[in-house]
């Protein structure tokens, strides 16, 4: 393996992993451990990270993608059909695809096509469908992880034909199909098992004809079905047109036929000896083929009066047919062709052509033989039927107009879509009262991570929960467990969530606006019609999500739960990690900052527009509101709607503990948290104080806190984070959180954890951080611009407070200026009920 490939293989890893967990440093600390040992080193690492990475993909982060979703597609979602099909036929594409489509639009149903073949977008799309038809497909691996997928969703599946091809006996048997090529009827005939399985393995069925149906529901299908081929706005316009033509001007009356494939040689002999009778009895007679026949040999001597036309565009070969006489529709007497359709029928009706067919279940179904059609099976019938027909002008009018009114009273796309489709649709519920919210943001359970995903969770899991609300989520899923900007549909916590999978190496652009990420999205506005999207942390989702909600009139609100929407940077960190204590956004400081000054400028425009037109900027602080305000956005839109916190599970009391007092760190090994000073005062303390130190990247496998000294002292611990169902055992283990951030910040959610748990608190005068603080009553605050002193001085002063307390004896802090979680969803729902 070359280097250079070893080397993007441990980038793209560490990418990957940080992408999920936020790790900033992750590579700078893996190439760090194994920076003396070269080559070996690298390779090491690798297999480091790739075994904690296979472990990772099994785990239930990515099994959720597995799990059956309870509530069903059609309950769930707006109703949305998705018709996955076949496209190679185009007579099948046009009537049984394409058609479908209209007709389902013509009742007011959202309808997608794609081509089975394309995968990706095919399981894409199940995710945002409340039906799916499987249009003549097979039982093939792909196909079937299709109709899995479509199980898993809950998602109601029919399995639609207009041919009897899932019974191999049949066609085995049949004469037409015997006229195919071999390289062409083979695979027809071994494809016959899957067609079979594809279909048993669906929900119900969909079949063109009763016969058909029939077929179908004798293999094994519970329920059938039956929709049949309608006249098209196409067709019904094409149509049109050639009847306000002339036909033409001459003597001769023509018999015509039109044939699509060299199948129908078998058909036309129903009919062949009866045509060459009339051709010898009626001199003025002229038989007309548009497209592929091979006619027997007795037509060799009415060469003269046989009329070839090639196989030629819909539209024109209506015209062809118009100008004819008498249309002929034979088939053989073969249960094969009790599936057929009676297409030739209708076309030839349309346009006012009478016609002549064989009596097959489709023609049966809607001839009235004599009024609408004659129908003919036998060599006498057929000679009697055309002979009628050529002998008298009053029948052809008068079949071809009761033909023609029939119809167009049965077969108008209205009236097949209200009489025939709309039946296959559940009957939807009355429409809910409860407002739709789809929540945004860019990590999601069982993939959480920070507090701004929790908050998220948490306030999403108590609307949902409430009457008057019904929550969705829109969320990134890691990248590597499906295709890149592929969607997949899970439910957590009772809510449904739509993740997208993002790429590891997102561009600058691509970070903040995102076509891709938005083209899904659109789809997801399509499946759920929100009354309104909640945006909470979006960077890598972008805001072009937003332009989605105004393309279609959805009102969006903005959870500010950083700084990203006016830093380029993300939390107002310069590139030495200092806080760039800019009170009002100074573009020209910001470009000696970012990496791109040109782009950050496009970047900040962007946003900018984006906040403009959101219906509320909230706030989880006094603080970030008032920085949004003082860049330019206007009091009434920035409204504070202050983060909650969970309320502690357990209900003990908590007491002085015997031994020494307990402090707490949670910031990560990062100057910007202010670890260093952690390090500089906790170095020098002695046996007289604990301290315990969550990191976060012991759950990988290594440590962030590698080479550092401070973690090799007794009185230190390094422990692995906790999860929020542990987050009580932590907090009781300590005494004392230490909180020394270097950057003022938009909340803080560790420290409210804290204090809402009888925990002292030591923190910064960092922003939001400190709102909830009562100097000297949960807490103590120490100078922003501290450099240990403070820290020391605070550390001391709690070690002196917590000595002069009696072991056993109840501590209870100052915890009234605590939101909880459940005070925070009922101010959004009034925000968002417009109360």
């Amino acid at each position: 393996m070359k280097v250079i490939h070893l080397k993007r293989r441990v980038q793209l890893i560490l990418k990957s992993v940080a992408s999920r967990g936020g790790f900033s440093r992750v590579y700078k600390k893996v190439v760090f451990r194994y920076r003396h040992e070269g080559f070996s080193g690298l390779k090491r690492a690798l297999n480091h990270l790739a075994a904690h990475e296979l472990k990772d993909n099994h785990n239930p982060g990515s099994m959720h993608l597995l799990q059956p979703v309870k509530v069903d597609s059609e309950s769930l979602l707006s109703p949305r059909v998705l018709i996955i099909g076949e496209m190679s036929i185009p007579q099948c594409k046009k009537y049984r695809v394409v058609q479908k489509k209209q007709l389902f639009e013509k009742i007011g149903i959202d309808c997608t096509i794609l081509d089975w073949r394309h995968h990706i977008d095919c399981l894409n799309a199940l995710s945002t469908h409340s039906l799916v038809i499987f249009y003549r497909v097979p039982a093939l691996p792909q196909t079937m992880e299709l109709i899995d997928e479509a199980k898993r969703l809950n998602l109601r599946t029919l399995w639609e034909v207009d041919d009897l091809i899932f019974d191999r006996e049949v066609l085995i048997n049949s004469k037409t199909l015997a006229q195919l090529r071999p390289d062409v009827l083979g695979p027809l005939i071994d494809g016959a098992e899957l067609y079979r399985q594809a279909m048993l393995a669906c929900d119900e069925g969909i079949a063109s004809t009763s016969g058909l149906a029939d077929a179908m529901r004798a293999a094994g299908v519970p329920a059938v079905s039956v929709v049949e081929n309608a006249l098209d706005h196409q067709t019904l316009k094409a149509a049109e047109r050639h009847l306000n033509q002339h036909r033409v001007a001459d003597d001769w009356l023509r018999i015509v036929y039109g044939s699509g494939t060299n199948t129908h040689n078998v058909d036309f002999a129903e009919a062949a000896d009866a045509i060459l009778d009339i051709l010898t009895e009626f001199p003025k007679v002229k038989f007309r083929v548009v497209g592929i026949l091979e006619l027997p040999e007795g037509f060799q001597r009415f060469k003269s009066r046989v009329e070839r036309i090639e196989f030629c565009e819909y539209e024109e070969y209506l015209g062809h047919l118009s100008q004819c006489d008498i249309s002929i529709a034979p088939l053989e007497n073969y249960i094969f062709n009790e599936a057929k359709s009676n297409i030739k029928f209708l076309e030839a009706s349309v346009v006012k052509v009478p016609s002549v067919c064989s009596p097959r279940s489709a023609f049966t179904s809607i001839i009235i033989d004599g009024k609408t059609a004659l129908l003919a099976d036998t060599f006498a019938e057929w000679k009697q039927a055309l002979g009628s027909l050529v002998e008298s002008a009053k029948l052809r009018n008068s079949l071809a107009e009761s033909a023609y009114k029939t119809v167009l009273d049965r077969y108008t796309p209205v009236h097949i879509a209200q009489a025939q489709l709309a039946p296959l649709l559940k009957n939807p519920a009355a429409k809910s009262p409860a407002t739709k919210i789809l929540s945004v943001n860019i990590y999601y359970s069982p993939d959480s991570f920070g507090g701004a995903t929790i908050v998220a969770e948490q306030v999403n899991s108590l609307l949902h929960q409430m009457d008057g609300f019904e929550v969705f989520v829109f969320t990134a899923i890691r990248s590597g467990v499906i295709p890149d900007y592929s969607m997949r549909r899970y439910s957590t916590d009772g809510i449904s969530v739509f993740g997208v999978s993002l790429p590891d190496n997102l561009d600058a652009r691509s970070q903040f606006d995102n076509p891709h990420v938005a083209d899904q999205f659109e789809q997801v506005l399509a499946a759920v019609k929100p009354d309104l999207v909640h945006l909470h942390c979006i960077q890598g989702l972008g805001v072009a999500l937003a332009d989605r909600c105004i393309d279609r009139g959805i009102p969006y609100y903005i959870t500010l739960h950083d700084a990203w929407w006016i830093c380029g940077r993300q939390f107002m960190l310069d590139k030495t990690g200092v806080y760039c204590n800019q009170e009002v956004i100074d573009s020209s400081v910001c470009a000696g900052c970012v990496e791109e000054p040109i782009l950050n400028v496009i970047r900040q425009k962007r946003l900018k527009g984006v906040l403009d037109n959101a219906q509320q900027l909230l706030a989880p602080s006094k603080f970030f509101a008032g920085l949004h305000r003082d860049n330019g956005f206007p009091g009434g839109q920035v409204i504070v709607n202050k983060n909650g916190v969970m309320r502690p599970l357990s209900g003990a009391a908590r007491t002085r503990h015997a031994g020494p007092v307990r402090f707490g760190y949670v910031g990560g090994n990062s100057q910007v948290k202010g670890f260093h000073l952690v390090e500089k005062v906790f170095r020098s303390m002695g046996r007289e104080v604990q301290l315990k130190i969550v990191d976060n990247m012991l759950s990988l496998g290594w440590s962030s806190y590698d080479n550092v000294s401070l973690t090799t002292q007794e009185n230190v611990e390094t422990i692995p984070a906790y999860s929020q169902d542990k987050i009580d055992d932590f907090f009781s283990s300590i005494d004392v959180l230490l909180f020394p951030t270097q950057a003022k910040e938009s909340f803080g959610l560790t420290v409210r954890e804290a204090i809402a748990r009888n925990v002292w608190v030591i923190v910064t005068a960092a922003g939001g951080v400190t709102e909830d603080i009562v100097d000297g009553g949960n807490g103590e605050i120490i100078p922003f611009n501290d450099r240990g002193e403070g820290l020391r001085s605070a550390v001391v002063n709690a070690v002196k407070r917590f000595e002069s307390i009696e072991i056993g004896t109840v501590v209870a802090w100052d915890s009234t200026n605590i939101t909880w979680f459940e005070d925070q969803a009922n101010e959004l729902a009034k925000i968002f009920s417009r109360e």
